[in-house]
Parts: structure tokens; C-alpha cells; sequence
């Protein structure tokens, strides 16, 4: 058995990487349009949901490194020539379309990748493979954008594939020639079917395969999400109070951090809006009062588990409010709120601590509190997700 490739035919390395990579290829895509449908509701249904994520991420990076590997070996290995040198436009669409399926083993893999690493969800890759690209944000926006590249990634892999075994199947059923047992393992053609003996040019394969690229970049950019990902909510109108501070939502974020199976995921809420009274003369006449759309809830693979019935009840109670009074010092530049929390339709006492820094017309505070979920009837106490979920929020206000 040949090792390397030779104008006849495929070694057995680029047989394997070929083949093993191809059988990955094909169990993402069910496995990616099942998890794709997924609305775990119980426990166990989450555990199961996981672990297909964890699967689905798992083998795509597997695919990727096997990409890399497979176009480092094609470097250094001589191709086999074409064996009908007299049908040049099928030879450009087949180069062509090998061209697009070694940019797609890479970029599938990659955009999954990446969605998964600006995403802050529960089911973690397994194995030796990093889990995060360190300079990815995780955003919602970005979160968007990468989980609609990776959905038109696939689709564009899946009609490539659909070709080339098209291709394939073409070239053993009609034409009847040996370009199909080239890549089979154990069969060597016969030397003597090879029509050619050259390469053709391969300057116009290069050229459709990146008119194909900018063309599916340019529609990835227009069809996509919006990058910048702004609040649905309308500010409240301005009291006219000097006191009076209007929230930068540009600036500002509402973050939830829940514990579930021992692991923390982050989640945002990308509309909210408030209204804050506060003179740093009189911080004990300071009010706050802050609407949420509990619908705007991003909270990676169990965002839809978390809005369900059984979690927040968002259908039935869509906005969660807080209500609190006087800004209590408990140290220099520390404050402390207490107040009311209307969340899945009831409410209890929440009290929120948080640093403020006031410089001019200009305040920041970041803070955080904690809400003991059982309290608002979310979930069961026997359940994997944590019993306290933490509030974390950032909030940049200009004075009115």
C-alpha cells in the first residue's frame, strides 16, 4: 500500500484523512439539525441536550484539525492528473469545487467555533481542544452574527458535497472510468486509463472558487444579524428633574450568571430601560425604577429552557421590574439599594449593592445582586440548575 500520492492515484494517507473526514462531515449534519430543534424542559432533557452540543462541537473540532492536516499533506503531495484532459470545463468545475470543500472544511468548523466561544452556554467541547478563541467577546451580537455564519456555512457545504459526490457517482455509473477507485481504500487503477499527462491550468478554478467565497460572504454579510445589537425598549420619558439621570443603554448591560450541572453560563438581556432619581448631595432620596424584557433574554443553548413555562413564565410575564429607594453608604464610593423585584409574576425584596463614580454629569456603577429563584417559583429545588442566580449589571447614566 502506497503512502504517498502519485499522478494515478491517491496514497493511503490522503485516502484516510479523506474518508474519516467524510464521515464526520456526514454526522454533523443530522446531529446539527437535531440539536438545532432542541427545547429541553426537564432536567434530564437539558443533561441529554448537552450532551449533543458537546458532541456536535466535539467531532467539528475534530473536522478541523483534520482539515489542517489534510491541506498540509496536500502541499507537499503531487495530485493525480485528470483523466479527461479533452472535457476542460468539467475539470475546472470539479478542481473547483475541491477548492470549496477544503475552504468549507475550514470554515464550518471555525464559524461553530467561534459562535460557540461568543457564547456563553453550558456544553463545553471535550477532549485536548481549547474551548474559547481568547479575543472573541461574548456578545450577543456576536453570538448572532457567528451562529448565522456557521448555519450558511453548512448549507453551503451541504450543496457542495451534494456535487461532488454527484461528481463521483457520475464518473462510476455514466463515464464508467476509474477517477471514483482512485480514492476508494485498497484499489489502485490501472495506469493505462490515464488520458493525460499534465495538469491543466488551474488559474480559472482559483478564480470561481473565490468568486463563489466572495459571493457567500457577501450574502453572509446582508442576509446576517445586525453587529450592533440595540435595545427595543423606549427610554422613559425625562422628568425635567435636575435629579434626574438618563441611562446610555450603548454603555450599560444587565447580566444574569446561573449555575447549572456545577457550571456557570452568563446570560443578557438586550432591552431594558429605567429611570433613576439620585443627587449625590442627597443619595438618601435617590429612587430607581427599571423595566426588563424577560423575551430579550440571551442565555446561550438553555435560552429557550430558561423562557419556558417551567423557568421565567416570559409569555405570561414578559417584564420583570425593579423598584428601589435611597442609596444607603456602606463604604467610600459603595452604595446599597433596597427594593422590589416583580419577576415571573411575583415579587419579593431584592437589595442591590454596587460602586458608583459620579464625575460631573457623568455616572457609572456596577454592581450585582442576588435572587434566590425558588422564591420567584422558578424551577424545582431538586433540579441541577444552581439555587442562587446572580444579577450583574454595568450602568452608565448622563445627568438630565
Amino acid at each position: 500500500m502506497q503512502i504517498n500520492n502519485t499522478q494515478t492515484s491517491f496514497g493511503s494517507v490522503a485516502k484516510a484523512l479523506h474518508w474519516v473526514t467524510a464521515a464526520l462531515v456526514v454526522t454533523l449534519f443530522p446531529l446539527g439539525y437535531i440539536i438545532a430543534g432542541l427545547r429541553p424542559q426537564s432536567a434530564q432533557e437539558v443533561k441529554e441536550a448537552f450532551f449533543l452540543f458537546s458532541l456536535h462541537k466535539t467531532i467539528g473540532m475534530t473536522v478541523l484539525v483534520l482539515a489542517i492536516l489534510r491541506i498540509g499533506w496536500w502541499l507537499f503531495q503531487p495530485r493525480p492528473l485528470p483523466l479527461h484532459n479533452d472535457r476542460p470545463v468539467e475539470t475546472i468545475a470539479a478542481q473547483t469545487v475541491h477548492w470549496l470543500l477544503y475552504a468549507l472544511i475550514l470554515l464550518m468548523p471555525l464559524t461553530g467555533w467561534l459562535h460557540h466561544s461568543a457564547t456563553s452556554g453550558l456544553a463545553e467541547i471535550w477532549g485536548p481542544y481549547p474551548q474559547r478563541v481568547s479575543f472573541v467577546p461574548q456578545t450577543t451580537a456576536w453570538e448572532e452574527f457567528f451562529g448565522w455564519a456557521h448555519f450558511a456555512t453548512a448549507w453551503l457545504m451541504g450543496i457542495v458535497v451534494a456535487l461532488h459526490v454527484g461528481g463521483a457517482l457520475k464518473h462510476a455509473i455514466i463515464d464508467r472510468d476509474f477517477t471514483l477507485q482512485r480514492i476508494l481504500p485498497f484499489r489502485t487503477p490501472p495506469v493505462s486509463e490515464l488520458l493525460t499527462t499534465r495538469h491543466p491550468n488551474t488559474r480559472l478554478s482559483w478564480v470561481a472558487t473565490a468568486a463563489v467565497l466572495a459571493a457567500f460572504f457577501a450574502v453572509l454579510a446582508l442576509l446576517g444579524p445586525d453587529s450592533h445589537h440595540t435595545n427595543d425598549v423606549q427610554v422613559a420619558d425625562a422628568t425635567g428633574d435636575e435629579d434626574s439621570w438618563m441611562i446610555d443603554h450603548a454603555e450599560s448591560t444587565l447580566k444574569i450568571v446561573v449555575e447549572q450541572n456545577g457550571t456557570a453560563t452568563t446570560g443578557e438581556f438586550a432591552n431594558w430601560t429605567g429611570k433613576i432619581s439620585f443627587s449625590p448631595e442627597t443619595p438618601q432620596d435617590a429612587a430607581i425604577d427599571i423595566s426588563i424584557n424577560v423575551t430579550s433574554l440571551a442565555l446561550g443553548s438553555i435560552t429557550q429552557q430558561a423562557l419556558s413555562g417551567d423557568y421565567l413564565k416570559s409569555e405570561e410575564h414578559p417584564t420583570a421590574l425593579y423598584r428601589g429607594h435611597r442609596f444607603v453608604p456602606v463604604d467610600s464610593g459603595k452604595f446599597q439599594v433596597d427594593g422590589e423585584m416583580e419577576l415571573a409574576g411575583i415579587v419579593r425584596p431584592l437589595t442591590l449593592v454596587f460602586d458608583l463614580e459620579v464625575e460631573g454629569q457623568k455616572a457609572t456603577a456596577n454592581g450585582q445582586a442576588t435572587i434566590h429563584r425558588i422564591e420567584y417559583d422558578i424551577g424545582s429545588p431538586d433540579e441541577t440548575v444552581g439555587y442562587e442566580v446572580k444579577v450583574l449589571f454595568a450602568v452608565v447614566a448622563s445627568q438630565m
